[in-house]
Parts: structure tokens; C-alpha cells; sequence
């Protein structure tokens, strides 16, 4: 059982792997639409979400009027000062927010504009919970994961 949870993981990030491409110092899974390293850091040990962008502040608001973004598509801009996240709904607001927790590093978070819209109506992965039991936990670390590399949908086979 153990094994096949192991299997599964690693499969995974074989697939993240594969989707993985750099634009300057970042690697992101999967890789935005449109990334654009502008230089520098945001530097801080954690970010905070308030409404309006200020110096060491994360701005995250609704647009619905945004033209480049699509439902669960996402505009984040990081620079020295700050962090604006626009989105068109709450799924994107989430799904920036897993975007900037992979950008975070050591030094800070990388100065970056990133543009990014769903290529697919949904990404997710198969679980095959009919042939192989799993503890509770397990699902929701691997769950937990998905949420992680903005998978939107588990596929359990029943019977």
C-alpha cells in the first residue's frame, strides 16, 4: 500500500519534472503562461496579505475587469516595495498564492511578473482506491500536494 503511494508520488514528479522549464533564476511547476524575471528580491521571511500594496505588503484583489486574465487565471507582479495579486476569482487568488509560495527562497521572494491562465479545464491525477487502501492521512498529504502543484481534481475508481 505504502508502495504503490510511493509509486504514485514519484510518478507525479516525474510529471512535474517534465513540465518544468527556468526563466531566469525560477523554476516553477507547472510553468506560467508568461514569467518575466525583472531582477532583485522582495525580501522577507514571510509574507503578508493585506488589501492595498505598501512597503513589505502583499496585495490580493478580485478583477473582474482584468482582459488578460480568464477564470482561475491569475496577474502576479513582485517588485522591491511589494506584491500585487490580481485574479478574476477566488481559484485563481489560490492559485497565486501556491505560485508565490514556490517562489519563495532563502534571499526572498525574485522580482518577477508572471501572467498565468489554465491551458486545460482541469488538471488532476487517477487514484485508484479500489485495488490498493490507503490510510486517511495519506490521502490528504497527497491532497495536499495536488493543491501544491495546482491540480484541481482527484480521480478515485470506485468498484
Amino acid at each position: 500500500m505504502k508502495l504503490i503511494f510511493a509509486i504514485s508520488i514519484v510518478a507525479l514528479s516525474f510529471f512535474g519534472t517534465a513540465c518544468r522549464r527556468s526563466v531566469g533564476e525560477m523554476i516553477l511547476v507547472p510553468m506560467p503562461q508568461e514569467a518575466t524575471f525583472t531582477g532583485g528580491y522582495f525580501e522577507t521571511d514571510s509574507a503578508r496579505f493585506v488589501e492595498r500594496a505598501g512597503d513589505g505588503y502583499v496585495a490580493c484583489r478580485i478583477d473582474p475587469s482584468a482582459p488578460e486574465i480568464r477564470p482561475e487565471g491569475y496577474r502576479l507582479k513582485v517588485t522591491r516595495r511589494g506584491i500585487d495579486l490580481t485574479a478574476l476569482d477566488s481559484a485563481g487568488l489560490f492559485y497565486g498564492r501556491q505560485t508565490l509560495c514556490l517562489l519563495a527562497t532563502a534571499q526572498g521572494i525574485p522580482c518577477v511578473e508572471i501572467i498565468d491562465n489554465p491551458c486545460f479545464g482541469y488538471r488532476g491525477i487517477h487514484l485508484d482506491v479500489s485495488r490498493h487502501f490507503f490510510p486517511v492521512e495519506t490521502i490528504f498529504r497527497l491532497l495536499d500536494e495536488m493543491a501544491r502543484y495546482k491540480q484541481q481534481i482527484s480521480f478515485p475508481s470506485g468498484g
